[in-house]
């Protein structure tokens, strides 16, 4: 139902079975918010999260070779060694000096995630880690989300503005509007746009030259755009992706897995430095099964300490804890237990939404049966799992 000002009603979804629904099941019905689509297409080009449809099909088509499990253990080697990077940058910092040094983890972390993705992802490295290294294309990320939230109003605008004009025009008015942020957000925009084209030129290239050149570039071939332009390139007619939409995978990438991966590692980090009785249990473990070698993917998913570790910290604090989706028809979302309107203990027949705003974790009201939740005090405790071991 729709409402003065753009604004409409929105349903707040933590049912695990209406997520299910939504996420998994009848993800043709709900999609990406539209203004979210078509902002995502402006900041990062025609790539996996700016897609719709057999588009977005298309393209999901080509990546999912380059998330399958055999290629998760040829990237193994390259998280290792930009692991060992982050630990001599890291011994660089505090060795030598005296008393206690202060590390921002946050900060080493949104570094680190950066160099994984690029080299596994694109097979460029962004940051040496061992030693300070500025470089344009990281920086653009790094600022790009705290610029948007300075437009936020002008952002979530955006599916209503009228596309007239050629992009020249459009372009040309972008650039005469009034507004710091927005010329802000323009710039980095066009330097995200920029580098991806000479990240993908440089792929290219490596891959027309043969397997001698790759060789001798970072990540061998092996990584996620060498993967996707070789199977563009194998792919029928109909099947092939245009030039301007592998160029926008790029930035997607980067975008998509730096943020979530740094805050996850740091908050994880932190969470190890509050409870030492944990991180000692969890080195051991790990330095039970390296036996003072490096650690390969069978052996690395196989201990269940680390793994419980990581669930428990993604369960509390989820690097994503709210997605938006928009119902593209009418749907009956089914539900693990049914809804009661108010003190009234009516059953709700009904609800009109076309907006879905799905969270990750949520508190168990007062009064509600707890047979199958965790009770209040272990919901906000990051022990819960843990203490199975």
């Amino acid at each position: 139902m729709r409402r003065p000002c753009m604004i409409h009603r929105a349903l707040y979804v933590y049912d695990p079975v209406a997520l299910h629904a939504i996420l998994l099941k009848d993800q043709h019905i709900y999609e990406e918010a539209g203004w979210l689509i078509k902002a995502n297409h402006i900041q990062f080009g025609p790539g996996l999260f700016a897609t719709l449809g057999e588009r977005h099909k298309k393209q999901r088509k080509l990546l999912n070779p380059c998330f399958s499990i055999a290629h998760m253990r040829r990237m193994i080697p390259i998280f290792t060694e930009v692991g060992h990077k982050l630990q001599m940058g890291i011994e660089n910092r505090v060795s030598g000096k005296e008393g206690a040094v202060e590390v921002d983890i946050l900060s080493w972390m949104a570094r680190t995630a950066l160099e994984l993705i690029g080299q596994a992802g694109l097979g460029y490295s962004f940051d040496p880690l061992v030693a300070d290294s500025a470089d344009e294309f990281a920086a653009a990320i790094k600022m790009l989300q705290p610029a948007i939230f300075e437009i936020h109003l002008l952002h979530r605008l955006l599916p209503h503005l009228p596309e007239w004009g050629s992009p020249w025009l459009r372009r040309k008015l972008v650039e005469l509007f009034p507004h710091k942020g927005v010329q802000r957000v323009r710039e980095i925009v066009d330097t995200l746009h920029r580098r991806s084209i000479g990240i993908y030129e440089e792929r290219k290239q490596a891959l027309l030259l043969g397997q001698e050149a790759r060789s001798h570039k970072l990540g061998e071939g092996k990584d996620l755009m060498s993967i996707l332009l070789r199977a563009n390139m194998e792919a029928s007619e109909e099947d092939k992706l245009p030039e301007e939409e592998l160029i926008g995978q790029v930035s997607s990438f980067i975008f998509a897995a730096m943020d979530t991966t740094s805050n996850a590692l740091a908050m994880t980090l932190h969470l190890l430095a509050q409870h030492p009785d944990v991180q000692d249990n969890l080195r051991n473990e790990v330095l039970e099964a390296s036996n003072g070698e490096d650690l390969d993917y069978d052996t690395l998913v196989g201990l269940p300490y680390l793994d419980a570790v990581c669930r428990e910290t993604l369960r509390l604090h989820t690097p994503v804890g709210l997605v938006v989706r928009e119902s593209r028809e009418d749907a009956i979302l089914p539900l693990s237990e049914p809804i009661k309107q108010g003190n009234l203990g009516r059953r709700c027949a009904g609800l009109e939404a076309r907006t879905l705003a799905l969270s990750a974790t949520r508190d168990r009201d007062e009064g509600e049966d707890s047979r199958n939740l965790l009770s209040l005090d272990d919901v906000h405790r990051w022990r819960t799992i843990l203490h199975r071991f």
